[in-house]
């Protein structure tokens, strides 16, 4: 994260104070994809680290992992995300490399319909090499100053890898946010991932666990913003999973995130 750390010193020393930007159109959420397409023509970086398996549970709740993304806004329905990422378990030891894109379309817009509704799909070569297709469907409003977004996201298995238990892994997500003071927005996240640890005998990363937690989004210039994310984590299932290091339901652990962000266009 060093490289992109350079690009937002010299961002905040060549950017105005953002007075009036929508944050809302950058990435408040850690769990949650935003519901409405970015300005057409921005291009945008992100680099951020996570601690407590946002996506590498099956090495442990100890587990980090580092991403760097690039977000394009074609026009007005239709994004572009791309992202790499490393995985690090508890022990400090490398674990893999993963790859993530996927495809956003606009179909419905909260300016013409009151509500926004974006659907997504894309491919996926995960920590542990497999191949998954994924697909996502967000829905957002506004209820007076408030923010409300509504996801669901799910991964598709076709391989017959030894990490696999199940065709698909299914997650929820659900997200508020305010604006608390200029170029500050705060909000609440709750995530229910791996959901079919409550149907299956047997679920790949040990079971299904809920997340809940504030997030903070900053915009200390026009085109640089620092998101702040902290969450509970408890293990609602004990399922047969495909790791030892998978945790036992009825433990609970933590989620943290900090992501920095730099936008072109």
């Amino acid at each position: 994260m060093r490289w992109l750390a350079a690009i937002v010193v010299v961002a905040l020393g060549t950017s105005a104070r953002a007075e009036t930007i929508d944050l809302t159109a950058f990435e408040p959420y850690l769990m949650a994809t935003p519901s409405g397409t970015p300005p057409a023509g921005r291009v945008r970086v992100e680099a951020d680290a996570s601690f407590g398996a946002r996506t590498t549970r099956i090495f442990g709740d100890s587990s980090v992992e580092e991403r760097v993304a690039v977000e394009v806004g074609v026009n007005r329905w239709l994004t572009l995300r791309a992202a790499g990422g490393v995985a690090v378990d508890g022990r400090g030891e490398r674990q893999g490399e993963g790859l993530f894109t996927e495809v956003l379309v606009q179909v419905l817009e909260r300016a013409r319909r009151g509500v926004d509704l974006r659907v997504g799909v894309g491919y996926t070569r995960d920590y542990v090499e497999r191949h998954v297709p994924t697909a996502r469907i967000v829905l957002g409003l506004r209820a007076g100053r408030y923010d409300l977004v509504a996801a669901g996201n799910f991964e598709f298995h076709p391989d017959d890898s030894r990490f696999t238990r199940e065709p698909v892994d299914v997650s929820i997500s659900l997200a508020a946010s305010t604006r608390v003071a200029e170029g500050v927005r705060a909000g609440l996240e709750l995530a229910g991932a791996d959901l079919e640890g409550f149907v299956e005998e047997e679920e790949a990363e040990g079971g299904a666990r809920l997340v809940a937690g504030p997030t903070v989004l900053l915009a200390p210039a026009r085109n640089v913003t620092v998101r702040a994310t902290a969450g509970a984590i408890v293990y609602a299932t004990d399922n047969t999973p495909a790791a030892a290091t998978a945790p036992a339901s009825g433990r609970a652990g933590f989620l943290g995130n900090l992501t920095l962000g730099v936008s072109f266009r």
